[in-house]
């Protein structure tokens, strides 16, 4: 019943179906478009009709009538698989994630998870590079980026402000604004024009300018990461931009003062995946719980700290 199924023709046909490109498809699948091309034309002589009409690329009926119930299929074949795979094996995550992020944000967290779900064993890879979860060098990230990356799953977790800080011993110092105090200044990995930095702060808030000549004004510190600007503020260096979900629970425990208004728009956490991964059960449950700690941090520190998640 089984051994004529086309199975490798089935698993293109979706991909190229879902993507409406074969470049996509076999992009996704790591074969050449030559490749995918030759499987679906084995598939539609195995059928004996056509699936997709060319230039440009479109289902035809039967291509449109067969796609959702081979999508449906390949689903439940890798929820099969998932759970054969997860009872022979220890159920383990490896998530990957900025030094940031772990630090002032999950691991101070990750007790509760365990509490509630004791089989599961998750691996930090906290690294500023950006895992390539196609070669399988993780199997979720914790992205902060601007956008996500086409055809993997995303979900927004937060989007950050950036404050300016300072350690509450140095208040006074910036009462009648910066002066000639010090700026602390950090390197972001992943350049962009959006991403807040004190030029941008100076450019949306004009009227913080300083007003010392430059011979009089404290050298800038410069810092290859936030998390050392952020320790600089601390131990009452100067003043730092930083994140609102790096700093919050330290404004909270006095370890840092914002001295003045004014805010810039961070970038977006987001969970990001790829479709059909094999431990896509345990993702999804990383993922809600991680909903519901995001829930319960953004609502206990002030609405201006946080933007919706798109």
């Amino acid at each position: 019943m089984y051994a004529q199924l086309p199975l490798n023709g089935l698993r293109v046909f979706e991909a190229a179906a879902r993507h409406l490109s074969f470049q996509c498809a076999a992009d996704e699948l790591h074969v050449s478009p030559t490749a995918v091309s030759h499987q679906i034309r084995q598939l539609e002589t195995h059928l004996g009709r056509a699936l997709f009409t060319r230039r440009p690329l479109a289902l035809t009926e039967a291509g449109a009538a067969l796609y959702p119930q081979v999508h449906q299929a390949l689903d439940l074949l890798a929820d099969a698989h998932n759970r054969a795979q997860t009872t022979a094996q220890p159920a383990q995550l490896r998530v990957s994630m900025t030094h940031a992020f772990a630090g002032f944000w999950l691991l101070p967290r990750l007790t509760r998870f365990h509490a509630r779900f004791p089989e599961i064993t998750i691996k930090v890879d906290a690294s500023e590079r950006c895992a390539d979860l196609a070669r399988g060098e993780a199997d979720c990230s914790i992205r902060y980026s601007h956008a996500v990356p086409e055809d993997w799953v995303g979900y927004p977790l937060f989007r950050d402000r950036f404050f300016p800080v300072c350690a509450p011993s140095r208040l006074p110092d910036f009462a009648d604004g910066i002066g000639n105090q010090r700026l602390l200044h950090f390197s972001w990995k992943v350049p962009h024009p959006h991403n807040p930095d004190w030029a941008r702060w100076f450019q949306r808030f004009p009227c913080r300018r300083r007003r010392v000549p430059a011979h009089n004004q404290q050298a800038d510190l410069f810092l290859s990461e936030e998390t050392h600007a952020i320790q600089a503020a601390r131990d009452g260096h100067g003043l730092a931009l930083c994140s609102s979900l790096m700093t919050a629970s330290l404004i909270q425990e006095n370890q840092l003062a914002v001295p003045f208004e004014g805010s810039l728009p961070g970038l977006h956490s987001t969970l990001i995946f790829l479709p059909n991964h094999p431990k896509k059960r345990l993702i999804h449950r990383f993922r809600d719980w991680l909903r519901a700690e995001t829930q319960c941090f953004r609502t206990a520190y002030p609405a201006d700290f946080f933007d919706d998640p798109e």
